[in-house]
């Protein structure tokens, strides 16, 4: 196998409903798209991972054994890969490779795809077997130890369990993933992703400042000091104690129980076919994001509205956490042209972020594999 050239495809993600409720043990979801990122690599003798990225400069290289470095930089992603995947099992080859993206990061998981990528091309590397649902939780140990962001389980989760036309729901709480396929008898429809041009990274958001949030309200309504997460509380505790919350912390808790709320909805949705029903959870789970969890910024805020101006649109919403990137819109088909006056409209408010606006169709795909 050494020097024979392999590629890893590993999909985008999109969370339609389940924002923010995997750190807390909920019930979270997504699917993956039809566009990714591909790795092209080959095994070598050398114990060192050396990767470069088609949307970032430079190459990097990867010791296998070595410590795990704190940088502010793309390969912190690999790197955390490559120091938990040592820790867990005897590394004695190393990769070099090329990783290619689709599409802008901001809202897909196009970070936890580059991980999945590396994983499985150094599993493939060094005759390795691991399951999917091991995969993935190595894959949150390991952004979690590089990043310092205190992720969950949902978009490794979605990509390595990810069907065509499906729906993948996760029970946080016990790693429980089910794989809802969409009803043949579903009305037409179409996902579309409107990038707003505002950039961020997840660990310059207020993601870990949420998640202590989340973990002050559930200690605030009973949960245990070991484990002080949402799941660990009951609705009827909420509703019974909300008063005595402070107003942030309710917010926060609000939000938490009415989405895992929405993907018990959406499942039901799905099954029946319903997209438009969908569609208005997920707009539903935007404005609570808003409201609730104080996600978005200016920009953001005001391409949000507008989309949903459209009367073509079902749902929309942030892509992911919420704080610029990538917005997701359920709609009927043929819906492009009006999104693309939404954009027009949204550049000439925004011209500096507008500059990069577009929009972009996408599709339910496959999940992670090698080719």
């Amino acid at each position: 196998m050494n020097g024979e050239m392999r590629q890893v495809r590993v999909p985008y993600r999109l969370s339609p409903l389940g924002a923010h409720t995997d750190h807390q043990d909920g019930l979270t979801s997504g699917f993956t798209l039809d566009r990714g990122i591909t790795l092209t690599f080959r095994a070598t003798e050398a114990a060192v991972v050396r990767l470069s990225s088609s949307d970032f400069p430079g190459a990097v290289e990867i010791p296998l054994g070595g410590p795990l470095e704190d940088v502010a930089h793309w390969s912190a992603y690999p790197r955390g890969v490559v120091h938990e995947l040592g820790r867990r099992h005897e590394l004695t080859r190393g990769i070099e490779g090329e990783i290619k993206g689709e599409l802008p990061p901001g809202g897909i998981s196009s970070s936890a795809a580059v991980q999945v990528a590396v994983l499985l091309a150094l599993l493939e590397a060094n005759e390795i077997r691991m399951s999917r649902i091991e995969c993935t939780e190595l894959v949150r140990a390991a952004e979690q130890a590089s990043t310092g962001v205190r992720i969950g389980l949902l978009d490794p989760a979605v990509i390595l369990h990810g069907k065509e036309q499906a729906l993948v729901v996760i029970d946080c709480h016990d790693a429980k993933i089910n794989v809802h396929r969409m009803a043949r008898r579903a009305q037409p429809f179409a996902w579309y992703l409107v990038d707003s041009g505002v950039e961020r990274e997840l660990r310059e958001t207020p993601y870990n400042e949420r998640v202590t949030e989340c973990a002050a309200a559930a200690r605030a309504l009973g949960a245990p000091d070991d484990r002080p997460v949402l799941r660990a509380v009951t609705p009827e505790q909420y509703r019974r104690q909300r008063k005595e919350l402070d107003p942030t912390l309710v917010r926060r808790a609000e939000h938490y129980f009415s989405e895992v709320k929405r993907v018990k909805l959406g499942q039901q949705a799905l099954a029946s076919g319903d997209v438009v029903s969908l569609g208005r959870l997920v707009t539903a789970s935007g404005e609570s994001l808003t409201q609730n969890y104080d996600c978005g910024t200016p920009e953001t805020r005001r391409l949000l509205a507008l989309l949903l101006e459209v009367e073509i649109v079902w749902g929309a919403s942030y892509a992911g956490g919420g704080w610029g990137g990538l917005l997701q819109v359920l709609a009927g088909p043929g819906a492009a042209a009006a999104l693309e006056a939404v954009v027009a409209r949204y550049r000439d408010e925004y011209p500096e972020v507008g500059v990069r606006a577009r929009v972009i169709s996408v599709g339910m795909g496959p999940g992670a594999h090698v080719a």
